[in-house]
């Protein structure tokens, strides 16, 4: 978006808040701006005055994922062509890294889950199954053994 300010940063994350049924105030955002990538999306990054609400927001996010409710550029009422959005915890390279590693691990050896949550991989092979912690590439060779 051209001359965007952190005000309409802000009533972009509002309406995240609405569809989700989280209302946000400003009061709750420490900061929020967008990063510049090489590709054509420029994510916002939000950093909340408390960790319970990002927590309850990004919980919120993944039941609507669940119940199949697509969060969209129109939904949102942002100008322009509908195209999805994609909510998820701002990694550090290290983080990503192992996301992506685990995620080709995951199916590579056919394990069912692999998720995120408080800045940290699990895997699970199959429903109920045990949650392991990723904390390293070496967590995933000892799961080969």
């Amino acid at each position: 978006m051209d001359k965007e300010n952190k005000e309409d940063l802000t009533n972009i994350l509002k309406e995240i808040g609405k569809t989700t049924d989280i209302p946000i105030e400003s009061s709750e955002i420490r900061d929020i701006f967008r990063i510049k990538t090489k590709s054509k999306a420029n994510p916002i990054i939000v950093e909340f005055t408390t960790v319970p609400k990002k927590e309850t927001l990004l919980t919120s996010l993944k039941k609507c994922r669940h119940e199949n409710k697509r969060i969209s550029t129109s939904l949102l009422k942002i100008n322009g062509p509908d195209q999805p959005i994609y909510i998820s915890e701002n990694l550090t390279t290290k983080g990503k890294r192992l996301h992506y590693l685990a995620r080709e691990f995951a199916q590579a050896n056919n394990w069912k889950f692999c998720w995120i949550a408080h800045g940290h991989v699990y895997l699970r092979k199959m429903e109920g199954g045990t949650t392991k912690r990723i904390n390293s590439e070496a967590d995933l060779q000892q799961l080969l053994q």
